[in-house]
C-alpha cells in the first residue's frame, strides 16, 4: 500500500510540474504577443486549420477574452499582462461607454455593438471600475425588442438589426442580477428547448460558442 501511495504521489507531482510548465510557457507566449499598447496580437485566416495566409485583426474583443482567461491565474506575469490589456480596453471605449469590434488602427469602420460592449463592460466592472454599470446601462436597455432580447448593433434602426443568442448571453453576463437579464435568460431557454441553437446566432462558428 505504501509503495502504491508513493507511486501516486510521484505521478501527481510530475503532472503538476507539467501543468505548471504549460502555464508558464503560455504566459511567455502571450507576453511575446502583447503589443506596447496592451493589445494581444490576434491573427485571422479563412482556413479552419490556420494554414496559409493570415492577417492581424485589431479588435478589443480578442484582448478582452485573453484578459478574462488570465483573470483565473494568480501569477505576477499574468497580472502585468492584464494591467496592460486593461489600459488598451479602456483606450478603445467610445462616447457613452460602448465599443466596436474593430479598432481605429485596423483601418476598418464598424458601428458599436452590444457583444463587444457587454464583454468589455463586464471586464471593467469586475476590475473595480466605478463607472460601470451606470455609464452605459440605459443605452444598453434601450436596444431591446418587445420580448426583452437585445439587438446586436447600436446606432442601427431595429428594422435592419438582428438578435443573436450569444450576444444576448454576453449581455446577461454583464447585467448580472439586473431584472432585464431575466427576460434574456427566458428567451435563451426557449431557444434551447425548441432545439434552435444552431440557427440562433450569426457571429460565431459553432454551438459551443
Amino acid at each position: 500500500m505504501a509503495a502504491n501511495n508513493s507511486s501516486k504521489l510521484d505521478n501527481d507531482s510530475q503532472l503538476y510540474g507539467r501543468v505548471q510548465k504549460a502555464l508558464l510557457d503560455g504566459l511567455d507566449y502571450l507576453k511575446a504577443k502583447q503589443h506596447d499598447d496592451g493589445e494581444f496580437c490576434i491573427n485571422i485566416t479563412r482556413h479552419p486549420s490556420m494554414i496559409g495566409p493570415n492577417d492581424f485583426d485589431s479588435t478589443p474583443f480578442a484582448t478582452g477574452i485573453v484578459y478574462y482567461a488570465l483573470s483565473f491565474l494568480k501569477h505576477p506575469t499574468a497580472a502585468r499582462l492584464r494591467l496592460k490589456a486593461l489600459f488598451f480596453i479602456k483606450s478603445q471605449m467610445q462616447k457613452g461607454g460602448v465599443w466596436s469590434y474593430w479598432t481605429e488602427k485596423s483601418g476598418k469602420e464598424i458601428v458599436p455593438d452590444l457583444d463587444d460592449t457587454a464583454v468589455m463592460s463586464r471586464i471593467l466592472f469586475d476590475s473595480g471600475d466605478d463607472l460601470f454599470p451606470n455609464l452605459n446601462i440605459q443605452r444598453i436597455l434601450e436596444n431591446r425588442d418587445k420580448s426583452g432580447m437585445f439587438y446586436t448593433w447600436l446606432n442601427k434602426p431595429h428594422a435592419i438589426n438582428d438578435v443573436d443568442s450569444v450576444v444576448n448571453c454576453n449581455c446577461a453576463w454583464y447585467l448580472g442580477d439586473h431584472p432585464a437579464a431575466k427576460s434574456v435568460m427566458k428567451g435563451l431557454l426557449e431557444v434551447i428547448k425548441k432545439d434552435q441553437v444552431s440557427s440562433s446566432y450569426w457571429y460565431y462558428l459553432e454551438d459551443l460558442a
